[in-house]
């Protein structure tokens, strides 16, 4: 038996540590835009699940993205740089 879902990835969101001061977004004004933006595609093509990943370990990240309604459901072994690292993944049901 197979599954199919439409799912929407959020595939980097960081810190820019070059912008001017008073052109500064908090962390959590830009996950809303790009909440935002992906609830206008999801208008146009359907699906409600957001998905993300970020590197294991990180305790406050992983409270940032709960606080802001993501849910953590497994993990992805990969390498980078010949490095092996581990992501945590986290979902989103957007409304």
């Amino acid at each position: 038996m197979a599954y199919s879902l439409s799912a929407f990835l959020i595939a980097q969101i960081g810190k820019n540590r070059n912008v001017e001061q008073g052109r500064l977004i908090s962390g959590a004004k830009l996950l809303e835009l790009a909440k935002d933006a992906i609830r206008v595609a999801q208008e146009r093509i359907g699906g409600q699940v957001v998905f993300l990943e970020m590197e294991h370990g990180n305790a406050k990240l992983a409270k940032f993205y709960s606080d802001n309604g993501f849910v953590p459901f497994g993990t992805r072994d990969d390498f980078e740089e010949g490095q092996p690292v581990t992501y945590d993944q986290l979902f989103l049901f957007l409304k």
